[in-house]
């Protein structure tokens, strides 16, 4: 009898070895890393009247160039399809480019201004800290964001606020501008 679950265990060990081996290949093919994505800030407007802040103008520049080399300027208005504007209390806030895309968003990679026409002001955000991470992950529902950390609004540090967005599917980052 010993020499039978002898010769069983040696026939059934090296299988164990094998499939489990196997499987360790397969679990750690599926998991990886990912870099995650940069998350946008959105303005939130205190204090304004909507009309004051129906038309705004978002200009990009090169990072940490002192607004001197131009990227790209938007127009932005209060059309669904361009941005969406939700207003409670005495702030709106306003996320960009909701349809179009995140080529207006305001972003990690560029400084930023957002001009007021009606007013004629200017707000400038640079400086942006957002440490770049990884994520890992398993299977197909990777998702992760890079942490914004602070940024200067015309050369004072700020902390952006996490607050529920509504059109943003959940939290994002705010920056309050007063009026």
């Amino acid at each position: 009898m010993y020499l039978y679950l002898s010769n069983q265990m040696n026939k059934t060990v090296p299988t164990i070895i094998i499939i489990a081996f196997t499987m360790l290949i397969f679990f750690s093919s599926c998991n990886r890393t990912i870099p995650c994505s940069n998350v946008p800030i959105s303005p939130a407007f205190v204090g304004f009247n909507i009309t004051d802040i129906d038309t705004l103008i978002i200009r990009e520049y090169r990072k940490d160039d002192n607004f001197q080399h131009l990227y790209d300027t938007a127009l932005i208005t209060n059309d669904p399809h361009v941005a969406r504007y939700t207003t409670s209390h005495d702030t709106t806030i306003v996320v960009l480019n909701v349809i179009s895309g995140e080529d207006k968003y305001i972003l990690p990679n560029s400084d930023w201004q957002i001009y007021i026409p009606a007013k004629d002001t200017t707000i400038s955000i640079s400086n942006i800290s957002s440490p770049q991470i990884t994520y890992s992950c398993f299977g197909d529902d990777c998702g992760c964001a890079n942490p914004i950390d602070s940024f200067r609004q015309n050369g004072q540090l700020t902390i952006p606020q996490v607050v529920n967005i509504p059109y943003f599917t959940g939290h994002g980052y705010i920056t309050c501008i007063h009026n």
